[in-house]
């Protein structure tokens, strides 16, 4: 049985559309490029942020993303 250890959160990427994507704890506390497990470099930069729930009626809690530079301007495009 595989456990699915993500969560649905929306990324707002600097200068692009607000979407939907899942993120591993890795990405959400900007340890890992957000943009993807795929991907390679070694500097990670400012990704923008993602909101994850924090229940009915609540604000949604922001959390500032990394990701690889030429990620970051892959997402611009």
């Amino acid at each position: 049985m595989t456990v699915d250890m993500t969560m649905l959160v929306e990324y707002r990427p600097p200068g692009g559309e607000p979407r939907q994507i899942r993120v591993t704890g890795e990405q959400l506390h900007g340890r890992a490029c957000v943009v993807g497990p795929g991907c390679t470099g070694e500097v990670l930069v400012d990704a923008g942020h993602v909101r994850t729930s924090t229940g009915e009626g609540s604000a949604p809690l922001g959390w500032p993303v990394v990701a690889h530079r030429a990620c970051v301007e892959m997402e611009a495009q």
